[in-house]
């Protein structure tokens, strides 16, 4: 697999630490944490709350409370649709992943983030672009959706509001959209990581996860701020009806990326990979290799979770993959 050099990121990894003044930045000056903590009326009481906490991992798709509040940003949440991960960036990288296989079809709009177009290529699909124009106030048409989208589309990636543009799709947009998919029982992905922002009302605009069975929403933390003043807070959620998509399925997948294997060096033994995962998914199988191996073969035996898998005793690697 190999995945395009993401252009912007790496641009902003050799300029936006070092430069006088960022232009190219999508936020207002950053706040502090002190400013942070007087904006939640937790400045005399935060250290109560922290030292008595344990440092252990936590829960792996978050905590509950967390879980609740974020859902409680949505109309038709609930804490079962909300897995949080490192960044939407995550919280993306595990949708497709998830979701998209060889040979499936996808529709992305352009200008977006890279990642919608670029990860699912490295998987194999077919991605087809649907630009926005300046004619159209860089609004996607749904008449030119609709002429793209096929039998074999699996995700249609929207990016509300739109980086770098700052379109913003309305309700009556989205529903279209959303019919559009349904029609081909795709998948919506709509990358909402400035949802909070529209200069009318409360701000919050309609999410997408709430209009459709099949809708995935990704957004983060600092929307909660006014023009995302705080990017250190880059956490993130993706929701989605369980009944269409198993949180689980997103979990493993996110387990696998956080720990996907633990290499010990032990006295008078050879390095070993210990890895720690549920049983394979449907469709999934342990792929195994060895040194001087040009190609995987399966895992040869089982072990009871969480304890190392057998051959992890000598130099393999043993990886959970999609079945051939």
């Amino acid at each position: 697999m190999k995945i395009k050099e993401f252009g912007v990121e790496i641009w902003m990894n050799a300029y936006e630490t070092q430069c006088r003044y960022n232009l190219a930045e999508t936020c207002v000056d950053s706040i502090t944490i002190g400013q942070l903590l007087e904006f939640g009326g937790k400045t005399g009481t935060i250290l109560g709350e922290l030292l008595p906490m344990k440092m252990t991992y936590g829960a792996i798709e978050g905590s509950e409370r967390l879980r609740d509040l974020i859902a409680s940003l949505y109309d038709n949440q609930q804490r079962h649709n909300v897995i949080v991960t490192h960044g939407a960036i995550g919280a993306n990288a595990l949708v497709y992943e998830t979701l998209v296989e060889p040979g499936d079809h996808v529709v992305s709009v352009a200008p977006t983030y890279q990642q919608h177009y670029s990860i699912p290529q490295s998987y194999g699909a077919e991605v087809s672009i649907l630009r926005l124009r300046e004619e159209n106030a860089f609004l996607p048409d749904p008449d030119e959706l609709r002429g793209m989208v096929r039998a074999n589309t699996k995700v249609i990636a929207l990016n509300n509001p739109n980086n770098p543009t700052g379109s913003l799709m309305g309700r009556a947009l989205l529903e279209e959209v959303v019919e559009i998919a349904r029609s081909v029982d795709a998948w919506l992905l709509c990358d909402e990581v400035y949802r909070g922002t529209d200069q009318h009302g409360a701000g919050f605009t309609v999410s997408i996860a709430d209009l459709y069975e099949k809708g995935i929403s990704t957004e983060h933390v600092q929307d909660l701020l006014p023009g995302g003043a705080a990017p250190g807070l880059d956490r993130r959620a993706a929701g989605a009806d369980p009944c269409r998509v198993d949180p689980s399925r997103l979990q493993h997948d996110q387990r696998r990326h956080a720990r996907r294997s633990l290499r010990l060096h032990r006295p008078g033994k050879t390095a070993g990979t210990f890895s720690i995962a549920p049983t394979p998914l449907p469709g999934r199988t342990w792929r195994c290799w060895k040194p001087g191996w040009r190609k995987s073969r399966g895992c040869p035996g089982s072990s009871p979770v969480p304890a190392p898998l057998p051959c992890s005793r000598s130099t393999w690697t043993c990886r959970h993959e999609r079945s051939a």
